[in-house]
């Protein structure tokens, strides 16, 4: 460089919009995630209480709480630096240094006041300054001017967020509307909350039947940390919605957005979702479900034990029946019919053990549920629904045309669970079936076998 040459020094300027743009395109969601990242800072920073207020006659939101708080140490040198973040706890949910982009950087301008500091911010440049020590507060309070009508409107119709976490914190949501009027909701309860636990092995996540929480939100699939939403995954088959807790550290779990998971475990999540849009009949249904999680009793416990403690009306200790109240139970299978098909399943089942060289023991039963055919659970009980043979009745080679194929497909389960360790309708599941089909599907000849059952019943 010459003498004469003049030499200046500044910075690249980046206005909020810059910020504005790039959440736009990290986020699924940018507004549904606004509202769910300030609320997980919130929970990280052991709040117990919440406010959150969308105040229309500013178009600010006001995030509220009664956490740790922070030093002016953690504001300068975490805080108010790109990728930089002070939750080291594994029990932290936003812990990439990236969601401050989203809440304060990316809206005309922000203020924080937190213990005895705060800081007022627009874009990339803030300033920080003490708290009079009469207005110092315990926790953190967050106000964010949020420019565009547009972006304020669709922030505030997040405001349903917060009943699909399940969480020890009390919430409070408050609309402020232009004329100053406001609208207190306190959230002490969520909508969803997990009801019955789905037994699927996992190192990463737990399976819940949650809340009845209306048609459209029953299409779903929640997925949750520590309670809090991270994402939702809808499905059309559902009647029930599904909850997804996962376990482990978030940083370990999910993209940076925490709108997926990581590729690691996105294939894992994924098979979860086929398995739910194949099986989800018995898989999502709430009240078989309820009933499986009780512990069907071991063989030798099933006589004592079932019909004590589960009400199940049981025969030679071998038969168990589920969907009827014992006398509705015992006034069915009074039918002459009924007992010939109970015999005809066991014939069956045993014959099919004894062409595959089967050792294990299959409890058979009846399920009265109208949304199943038939179901195994695990590989040791398989059900079928009597209801859906009795509508052959009258034509018995139909009647024994749908006995094997139930029969044959909950065997094809079994097979699968058996092998693979888990069992929805994929191509190891057709092969099965169709290899079982071809051992022993003889329509005429379990027809004649039908016929002595019913001569020896």
């Amino acid at each position: 460089m010459s003498s004469n040459e003049q030499q200046y020094e500044s910075q690249v300027a980046v206005p909020h919009e810059y910020f504005h743009n790039m959440s736009k395109m990290d986020y699924n969601n940018p507004h549904v995630a606004f509202v769910r990242e300030l609320f997980q800072n919130s929970v990280d920073a052991g709040c117990k209480n919440f406010i959150l207020v969308f105040d229309r006659s500013t178009n600010e939101v006001v995030a509220i709480d009664d956490g740790c708080g922070m030093t002016e140490d953690i504001i300068r040198n975490r805080l108010l630096v790109m990728g930089g973040t002070h939750k080291d706890s594994q029990d932290a949910i936003g812990a990439f240094g990236h969601a401050k982009v989203l809440i304060y950087f990316s809206w005309e301008s922000y203020e924080i006041r937190t213990n005895n500091i705060r800081v007022i911010g627009k874009s990339n440049h803030y300033s920080i300054s003490k708290l009079d020590p009469n207005d110092v507060i315990k926790g953190t309070v967050s106000t964010i001017k949020i420019s565009e009508e547009v972006d304020f409107d669709k922030i505030t119709r997040c405001k349903d967020f917060f009943e699909y976490c399940e969480t020890n914190v009390i919430i409070t949501r408050i609309i402020i509307d232009k004329n100053g009027d406001e609208e207190f909701v306190s959230i002490f309860r969520p909508k969803l909350v997990k009801e019955i636990c789905i037994p699927i092995e996992s190192d990463f996540m737990s399976i819940y039947i949650g809340s009845d929480i209306g048609e459209y939100s029953n299409q779903y699939v929640y997925i949750r940390s520590n309670g809090v939403l991270m994402f939702n995954n809808w499905s059309n088959v559902l009647k029930r919605p599904i909850v997804v807790e996962t376990k482990g550290s978030a940083r370990d779990l999910f993209t940076q957005n925490r709108d997926s998971f990581k590729r690691e475990y996105a294939s894992k999540f994924q098979e979860l979702i086929t398995r739910i849009n194949n099986d989800n009949v018995s898989m999502t249904n709430a009240a078989l479900q309820n009933f499986f999680n009780k512990n069907i009793p071991t063989v030798d416990k099933r006589k004592k034990d079932g019909e004590r403690k589960l009400k199940i009306p049981v025969e030679n200790g071998k038969f168990i029946s589920w969907g009827k109240t014992k006398a509705e139970w015992k006034l069915y299978f009074k039918k002459r019919k009924i007992k010939n098909i109970k015999y005809f399943m066991e014939h069956v089942v045993n014959e099919y053990k004894t062409f595959t060289n089967t050792q294990d023991d299959i409890m058979l039963g009846f399920v009265f549920d109208p949304s199943v055919d038939g179901v195994m659970v695990g590989t040791s009980n398989l059900f079928i629904n009597p209801i859906s043979i009795d509508l052959h009745r009258k034509n018995k080679r139909k009647m024994i045309y749908v006995i094997l194929d139930i029969i044959c497909h909950e065997l094809a389960h079994f097979e699968t669970l058996k092998h693979e360790g888990y069992s929805y309708h994929n191509e190891g599941f057709v092969g099965r079936l169709h290899k079982i089909k071809l051992l022993f599907w003889d329509v005429d000849f379990w027809y004649k076998e039908y016929k002595k059952c019913c001569a020896n019943s």
